[in-house]
């Protein structure tokens, strides 16, 4: 069976072992599963987060390839879990899967100003629930318009506006903002979407003076 299984995430190991059992199990076929390494079995507490999500994708793949069933599969947070570069690997690996079979949805929610992965590819998928919902459209078209309404003549190229996306997404179309860590561009990029998708609410934006004895020690 674990030669069927073949399931591994770097050198993580995912496999099974016989359950031994009384006179009155015999009849039963139970496994158990274990996570392996270096021919030694770890806790499931000592496998990290990313690869748990890795080897679970693996074996829901695995059911959307051999199954004619449609399967939903919803997340919550996930970024709480997860660093920024684990995050985008599993989205991408999740883009991935769902761009290759045609019976596997997914949706994910992210935590309030959690990550955000946008790309090009994904963008238009992308929907924004707030005090006003709507969604993403493509870049060509989102980033005319953007680049219309900038103030000034140093615009961000295509892809400095995808990052700032990934910034502001948490905030837009929000009147309820009651922290924000945003640097002055993507305080001007969240100011133009807003108006863009004709939400006026009235957004405090802080800008606050920096203390030149800050910016010295990280000189």
């Amino acid at each position: 069976m674990n030669q069927k299984l073949n399931l591994q995430i770097d050198d993580i190991i995912y496999h099974t072992e016989a359950k031994y059992f009384n006179t009155n199990q015999l009849i039963q076929k139970n496994f158990l599963p274990y996570f392996g390494t270096n021919d030694k079995n770890i806790s499931f507490e000592f496998v990290d987060n990313k690869t748990k999500f890795l080897l679970f994708l693996s074996m829901l793949e695995v059911m959307a390839t051999n199954s004619s069933e449609k399967f939903l599969l919803v997340l919550r947070n996930l970024d709480d879990f997860l660093s920024y570069n684990d995050f985008v690997e599993c989205c991408e690996k999740m883009e991935f899967l769902t761009n290759h079979s045609d019976s596997l949805y997914i949706v994910l929610f992210p935590s309030n100003e959690g990550y955000l992965h946008v790309t090009k590819e994904v963008l238009e998928e992308i929907n924004i629930v707030s005090d006003y919902v709507d969604h993403f459209y493509s870049l060509e078209f989102m980033y005319d318009r953007f680049t219309n309404q900038y103030p000034i003549n140093q615009i961000p190229d295509e892809q400095e506006f995808l990052t700032s996306l990934r910034k502001i997404g948490s905030y837009l179309f929000s009147s309820d903002i009651l922290h924000m860590s945003l640097s002055v561009e993507d305080q001007v990029a969240l100011k133009i979407l807003n108006n863009l998708y004709q939400y006026k609410m009235k957004t405090k934006f802080c800008i606050e003076s920096i203390n030149p004895m800050l910016l010295k020690y990280l000189e």
